[in-house]
Order: C-alpha cells, then structure tokens, then sequence
C-alpha cells in the first residue's frame, strides 16, 4: 500500500542545489516551479500537514535565512505556470502577497540565485513577528514591511492566516517566532 504523502523532490530544510551549483540555472528546474507537496508536519506535533510550495530565487544576491521565518514576496505573474513561484526578496510592503519560508530551515541556509526552496502554501508555520503589539488567537494576519506578520489586514490586503497562539506585548514576545495558520492560495482576502 502506497504511502499517502508526496514524495518532495529535495529534502525539507535543504535547497534544491544543497551547493552544487551545477544543477541549477536560468531556466534550469522549472518543471518543479510552484508545485505543491503535502507532508507531514514534522515541527510542532500535532500530527498534522502541511503543503510546501517550491519556489526559486530569483535575485543575483543569495539570501540567508534568519532565525525565524519570514514572508518570502512572491511574483503575480510571469511564464506560463511559475506565477507564484519566483521570489526576489522578503515581503516589503504591509499586506503583501507572500508566503513564510519553511520553518524546517535552519538559520544561516544560504540560497543562491535560481536555487529551489519551500514556502509553507498551508498549514502551520513559526513566523517572526517583529515587534508586533498582542494578537489573539484565531486573530487575521497579513506580512509588515518587514516580512515580519503580525499587522492586522487592511481590507483588500493579503491575508497571511490566523494567529494558533495568542501573542503578548510582552517584552519577551516580541521579535519571537510564533505558530501561524497559514491560508492557502495567494488571493487578497477580506479583512
């Protein structure tokens, strides 16, 4: 009996490359652009899944990943099947379409430019809230200036998800990761 999981084209945590920069290129691994795999969730122990989008970077200059995910921006449009796949920079504008970067990645993953990687399309995800005041949880969320979350969603705005944990002003929670309910799709949602 098969197994009811996907199988991922490279190992959660990991780039696609994983330093072999031979096996990656303009034009190179498009056939996995935007593809989505659901897995099961292995960071928080609820048992649960989670689908990972396969995005590329797409900017001469490799991004590091931080200790805590943030909002990867993602494009509308593009060639034919990539729309929502290319990924130039952090999410810059509150309320920006986006998706956090896999929480499976460890901080200081090094991702050149037209490497492969994931993005969480849906389920729970730790994202950095940036100095963000408290939130409730089941409280809407959209990506800050930043690609932090936490900054409720205008209407009209993309809606990242629902908080899974309420999060204080405490001084302590701020700057910290927190579990996100990630919605799928790359839609703007009403607030």
């Amino acid at each position: 009996m098969g197994s009811k999981y996907d199988t991922l084209p490279f190992e959660r945590g990991k780039t696609f490359a994983d330093g072999n920069s031979s096996v990656i290129g303009s034009g190179k691994n498009e056939q996995l652009l935007g593809k989505k795999y659901t897995v099961p969730d292995t960071q928080h122990g609820f048992g649960e899944d989670v689908v990972l989008r396969v995005v590329m970077w797409n900017d001469a200059t490799a991004h590091t990943t931080t200790a805590r995910s943030k909002g990867m921006a993602l494009n509308g449009s593009g060639t034919t099947g990539t729309a929502g796949a290319k990924c130039t920079a952090v999410v810059a504008a509150k309320g920006g379409v986006g998706k956090p970067i896999d929480d499976a990645y460890a901080a200081g993953v090094v991702i050149p430019q037209y490497d492969l990687f994931y993005v969480v399309e849906e389920g729970r995800c730790d994202v950095d809230t940036g100095t963000t005041g408290a939130l409730t949880a089941g409280t809407a969320v959209a990506f800050a200036s930043d690609g932090t979350i936490g900054v409720a969603p205008a209407t009209g705005e993309f809606v990242l998800g629902l908080v899974d944990e309420t999060i204080s002003t405490a001084a302590a929670d701020d700057d910290a990761d927190k579990c996100i309910l990630v919605a799928p799709g790359l839609t703007p949602g009403t607030a």
